[in-house]
């Protein structure tokens, strides 16, 4: 039998450090009005799971990563309790980093004073679909409204979230059966895939010969992710030799848990030098000043691009590598490689174990060269040629285990959860992740323009009521988007535009309706993307121009004419440069490519083809906000440059 839908102004699907970002900026009635959804039916339980199964002392994050909208709010807990024991402080000019159990008891006291009111339903929701308001389950709640109007039974709180439901709402269904019908949801979850090394497929293979009933899938073989790594099992990695792969906080982590629970070899071996950072990703990016470049690229997959570029690689925090640093010279139990690259891995079935080839990266190996150079030009020793035919030589050593801490891949399009809306809704999906919403906003010069989600579009999926929090979140708040600091970015967009379109569905407008792409503007596409519409000249005749116009006009004889004289506008970071064209255009015949220093126009009349080159700009411009517009009926042709700063040019062109 099937269970009655029910029906809440807002579902939030995860109870992790996201959503309490996100409770904690409501008022306490909205709060307690919510739903939270998740599989544990606890608060935080993925996270602690976690911590705990990782085998890690303390977090990541300063004290002043918090999910609260206090950010010191951990910091005065620790004073007050005379706690201070449970912060290590660093020499860096950070706040200092907690222990789990101090960060753990302050979030359970907050929860349990803030949000003890709030429910928490167990499931896992495995549906999610949109429907509008000419959906049979929205006109379903209206209609029981209708039939309950002075009738007992129908609370306040369902008939206000009924009435938030009159532009659509999302539908969640659970693994219990049970549906729920949310006029707003906060997604918070994510779908990733580890990234496993190439030779782990061979090295499972080697293990398969000699045991015939190995699907070469599970972890019976001992080749494991660190998802898969339980270090709260009693005898997870005592008496074992075990072999951990990463540089990052992870694998440390898993190195120092298993050598304190009684591992007789621990062996880190990493590509490149552990870095140290006290941030998973560079602070610049924890705000929008660092994230101007990339809010200002309008394009879902270059702004992916952009995401991958900004992403620093695998660190650790101070504390943690003092820790790494201390075992590794106190005791001869756990070891650590950097610059070294993981050849092959061959099960031996008479040792029972794995032996493993390893040798120095490229990197080491020109290091080493270096380091006998130097010794020779200061000191006159002469370089040892077989001491680099040592150094370089591969090694090979035996392990037990063999934990793979190299990181995860987010893909949306994976998500079972999600594929319902992935396939109903117009969403763009860019390297996994979704492109959200983009707001309309009006100002005195760009009435009607679109801003670009990072800049306050609220994180919503594109013509529905699902906001999203997290990994899915990237390509709107940056490569800091799954960290605590992202979840405060967020929260707060979050919160402000569902007030914002609260507002909306009070005067009867509708904010999730998908905003129809203005063809009187049109960006040109950026330099390492196809242009579709024209074929560029190769770099080496950039001198003559950016468009090859004979494959525009196909041998036509037209002529060329060169246009010198404009007009040119400048307010704040943005300029205008005016074109009139001598005859009638359309805007088909108008082809425009922008580069950082340079431009080109060309509008194709009836026997002539107009151009505008400037060779070498005063300044470089932010290709992704360059514009043009085509007036036809006064014929002129707008360009639309977007400088660096606010600085006004001397010159347009560079002398």
């Amino acid at each position: 039998m099937a269970t009655a839908c029910e029906r809440c102004e807002l579902a939030i699907v995860g109870s992790g450090r996201a959503c309490l970002s996100v409770l904690s900026r409501l008022s306490r009635g909205r709060a307690e009005r919510a739903v939270v959804i998740d599989p544990s039916g606890a608060w935080l339980y993925s996270f602690a799971r976690t911590q705990l199964r990782l085998g890690a002392t303390h977090l990541r994050s300063t004290t002043t990563q918090v999910p609260f909208e206090n950010a010191c709010g951990l910091e005065r807990y620790i004073e007050t309790l005379g706690k201070k024991r449970d912060v290590v402080r660093t020499g860096s000019g950070f706040a200092g980093v907690p222990s789990v159990r101090v960060f753990a008891e302050y979030c359970a006291k907050t929860v349990a004073e803030r949000f003890g009111g709030v429910r928490v339903e167990r499931g896992t929701v495995v549906d999610v679909r949109w429907c509008d308001e000419t959906s049979e389950e929205v006109r379903d709640a209206f209609k029981a409204i209708d039939e309950s109007e002075g009738a007992a039974g129908v609370g306040q709180d369902e008939r206000d979230a009924v009435a938030m439901m009159r532009c659509g709402a999302i539908l969640l269904t659970l693994d219990t059966g049970k549906t729920f019908l949310a006029a707003r949801c906060v997604w918070t979850p994510k779908f990733s895939l580890p990234l496993v090394p190439s030779w782990v497929l061979e090295a499972k293979a080697s293990y398969a010969k000699y045991n015939a009933s190995y699907d070469r899938q599970s972890i019976d073989c001992g080749i494991m992710n660190a998802a898969d790594v339980d270090m709260s099992a009693t005898d997870c990695a005592r008496g074992k030799c075990i072999l951990v792969v990463g540089g990052g906080t992870t694998a440390a982590t898993l190195a120092l848990a298993a050598q304190t629970r009684g591992a007789k070899v621990v062996t880190l071996m990493c590509r490149r030098k552990i870095t140290v950072s006290e941030f998973e990703c560079d602070v610049k990016y924890f705000g929008n000043k660092g994230l101007y470049e990339f809010h200002a690229c309008a394009d879902a997959q270059i702004r992916a691009n952009k995401l991958e570029s900004f992403k620093s690689k695998a660190s650790v925090n101070e504390h943690t590598h003092r820790r790494l640093r201390d075992a590794a010279l106190k005791t001869d139990n756990i070891r650590v490689l950097e610059q070294r690259v993981l050849n092959g891995a061959v099960w031996s079935d008479r040792e029972k174990k794995w032996r493993v080839r390893s040798a120095p990266t490229d990197e080491a190996k020109v290091e080493f060269e270096s380091a006998m150079y130097r010794r020779y030009r200061d000191e006159g020793i002469e370089p040892d040629s077989s001491a680099l035919a040592i150094f370089e030589k591969e090694v090979t050593s035996t392990h037990d285990e063999i934990w793979l801490a190299c990181g995860e891949f987010v893909d949306l399009a994976k998500d079972p959860a999600l594929r319902t809306l992935v396939e109903t809704t117009s969403v763009e999906i860019a390297r996994g992740f979704p492109a959200l919403a983009e707001e309309k906003i009006e100002c005195a010069h760009d009435k009607g323009q679109t801003a670009a989600a990072g800049g306050g579009g609220g994180c919503r999926w594109p013509g529905t009521s699902m906001y999203v929090l997290g990994a899915y979140a990237s390509l709107t708040i940056g490569p800091g988007a799954d960290l605590p600091v992202g979840h405060r970015m967020a929260a707060k967009q979050v919160v402000d535009a569902m007030k914002k379109h609260e507002t909306a569905i009070l005067r009867n407008k509708n904010p999730y309706q998908v905003a129809e792409t203005s063809s009187e503007a049109q960006r040109t596409p950026d330099r390492g993307e196809t242009f579709d519409r024209f074929k560029k000249l190769p770099p080496e005749l950039a001198d003559k121009g950016l468009i090859d116009i004979e494959s525009l006009i196909a041998g036509a004889a037209m002529e060329r004419v060169e246009l010198d004289n404009y007009e040119m506008y400048e307010e704040d970071m943005r300029a205008e440069i005016r074109l009139k064209i001598p005859e009638a255009i359309l805007a088909r015949d108008v082809y425009v490519c922008f580069q950082d220093r340079a431009l080109e126009m060309w509008a194709l009349g009836k026997q002539n083809a107009y151009r505008f080159f400037i060779r070498k700009l005063y300044k470089n411009v932010i290709v992704d906000r360059c514009s043009y517009r085509v007036y036809a009926n006064k014929n002129r042709v707008v360009l639309n440059i977007h400088k660096y700063t606010n600085h006004y040019w001397r010159y347009l062109r560079d002398r």
